[in-house]
C-alpha cells in the first residue's frame, strides 16, 4: 500500500517528503547530540561537586585532626610541667632530709666522741644509718610510684587521642564511600537515560515534531 501511495506522488511531492524526512533526521541527530552534551555536562557537574565535597571534608578532617593533636600536645606539656614540678618538690624534700640526716650524723658523731663506751657509740651510729636507709628507700619508692603514675596517665591520654583520630578517620572514610556510591548511582542513571533515548529514536523524533507544531 505504501508503494502504491509513493507511486501516486509526484516528483515534487517525493522531493518534499524526502526533504522533510531529512530535516527530521537531522533534527533528531542534533537533539540526540544535545542530550549527550547535556548528559556530559551533568556528569561533570556531579563529579566536580563530589570532588569539592570530598576536598572540603578532607580539609575539615585535617583541621580537626590538627586541633586534636594540638590539644594532645598541650595536655602532654601540662603533664610534663606537673611532673617536673613534682620532681622538683621531691628533690627539695630530699635535700631537706639529707640536711636533717647530716645533722643527725653530726650529732651522733658528737655523741660518739663524748660516749663512754664503744658499744653505745655503735648503737647510736646504727640507729642513724638505719634511719638514713629508710629515708632513702622511701624516697626511691615515692619517685618510682610518681613516674609510673605519670607514665600511665600519658599512655592513657595517647590511647584516647589515637582512638579519637581513628574514629574521625573512619567517619571520613565512610562518608567518602557514601559520596562515591551516590555519584556512581547518579552517573549510571544519566547513562541509562542516554542509552534509552539512543535506543528509542522515535521519542526524539516525536519531541522534534511536537516542538515544530508548537
Amino acid at each position: 500500500m505504501a508503494e502504491l501511495d509513493l507511486k501516486k506522488l509526484s516528483r515534487a511531492q517525493l522531493l518534499e517528503m524526502m526533504l522533510k524526512f531529512s530535516e527530521e533526521a537531522e533534527a533528531a541527530i542534533a537533539h540526540e547530540k544535545e542530550l549527550q552534551e547535556q548528559f556530559n555536562k551533568e556528569k561533570e557537574v556531579i563529579l566536580q561537586q563530589a570532588a569539592d565535597e570530598r576536598e572540603e571534608m578532607m580539609h575539615k578532617f585535617d583541621e580537626e585532626r590538627n586541633e586534636m593533636r594540638q590539644k594532645f600536645a598541650e595536655q602532654k606539656a601540662q603533664q610534663q610541667a606537673k611532673f617536673d614540678k613534682d620532681i622538683e618538690g621531691l628533690k627539695a624534700r630530699l635535700e631537706r632530709e639529707k640536711a636533717a640526716m647530716k645533722d643527725e650524723v653530726d650529732m651522733a658523731l658528737h655523741k660518739i666522741n663524748n660516749s663512754g663506751t664503744l658499744a653505745d657509740a655503735a648503737v647510736r651510729l646504727g640507729n642513724v644509718m638505719e634511719s638514713a636507709q629508710e629515708s632513702a628507700d622511701m624516697y626511691v619508692e615515692l619517685i618510682k610510684k610518681q613516674i609510673e603514675a605519670e607514665y600511665e596517665d600519658l599512655q592513657n591520654d595517647m590511647k584516647a587521642a589515637r582512638s579519637r583520630i581513628e574514629l574521625q578517620e573512619k567517619k571520613s572514610s565512610d562518608k567518602c564511600k557514601v559520596m562515591e556510591e551516590d555519584t556512581r548511582r547518579k552517573c549510571l542513571e544519566l547513562l541509562k537515560k542516554a542509552e534509552y533515548v539512543y535506543k528509542h529514536p522515535e521519542l526524539v523524533a516525536g519531541l522534534v515534531q511536537n516542538s515544530n507544531k508548537a
